[in-house]
C-alpha cells in the first residue's frame, strides 16, 4: 500500500502542474516542444559521455535553477536505472 504524505502530495502537485505547463506549450508549439523532446533525446542518449554522468549534470543544472520538476524527474530515471546508489532528496 502507497501512503500518502506531504513529500508525495507535493511531489504530485509538481507533476500536475508541470504536466499543465507542458500541454499547455505542446498545443500552442506544438513544432516547438516537437523540437525540445528530439533534443532531450538525443542530449540524454549514450555517447562519449555515459547517460550515467549526464543525469548527474542535468540533476546539478536542476539543482542550480531550483527547477522542482528537473530535480525530481532527474532523481526518478537516476534511481529507475539503478545508475546512482544514493541521491539527495530534493527540499
Amino acid at each position: 500500500m502507497h501512503r500518502i504524505t506531504p513529500r508525495t502530495r507535493r511531489s504530485t502537485h509538481v507533476r500536475h502542474e508541470e504536466s499543465r505547463q507542458l500541454k499547455l506549450l505542446d498545443a500552442n508549439a506544438p513544432e516547438g516542444m516537437k523540437a525540445f523532446w528530439a533534443f532531450d533525446k538525443a542530449a540524454m542518449a549514450e555517447g562519449a559521455i555515459p547517460v550515467k554522468y549526464k543525469e548527474l549534470i542535468a540533476l546539478g543544472v536542476g539543482f542550480t535553477t531550483q527547477c522542482r520538476y528537473c530535480i525530481e524527474i532527474r532523481t526518478e530515471r537516476a534511481s529507475r536505472e539503478r545508475r546512482i546508489r544514493s541521491l539527495p532528496k530534493p527540499s
